[in-house]
């Protein structure tokens, strides 16, 4: 099986997660697809904004891609960084996933029992390369909610 977060032109990972998020907006889970791609720097690009959820679940993604070769049509980028961050609107964080950078040496998951005022978690630590893509924390936290929803009226 290949590297899942491998390079991948820019055109198709744009049009992948364009697709992907309709398909989640149509299954009525996630609300609005806030994310805007824009040019980070030279030879960068960046993923950042809202997806807002039911249940008021905002996900909030923060990612960078390098570009690692060709050009125009052809520039396959990476993923370099990244930070998923789900919070309850007003209550709290549900759970985020860092790379590693910054305050852990690894990737790793903080979890948060938000529906009882924990604001601490837990960390887990997350083998290399093997980090989750937007529509898997989109579906951990579509997860949460069905087991949740009575609990957020």
């Amino acid at each position: 099986m290949g590297d899942r977060h491998g390079p991948n032109k820019l055109t198709k990972y744009i049009r992948v997660h364009d697709a992907h998020m309709q398909s989640r907006i149509a299954s009525g889970f996630v609300v609005h697809d806030g994310i805007e791609f824009a040019a980070f720097g030279k030879g960068y690009y960046i993923l950042v904004g809202p997806v807002v959820c039911v249940g008021e679940i905002v996900l909030e993604v923060k990612k960078i891609l390098a570009v690692v070769d060709g050009k125009g049509a052809d520039e396959r980028v990476e993923t370099v960084w990244y930070s998923y961050n789900a919070r309850l609107a007003g209550r709290g964080n549900i759970l985020r996933y860092d790379c590693a950078a910054g305050h852990r040496p690894s990737d790793h998951v903080h979890r948060f029992d938000v529906l009882n005022g924990d604001d601490e978690g837990t960390v887990e630590d997350i083998p290399p390369r093997e980090w989750p893509t937007i529509g898997e924390v989109l579906d951990e936290l579509e997860e949460w909610y069905r087991e949740n929803h009575e609990r957020l009226k």
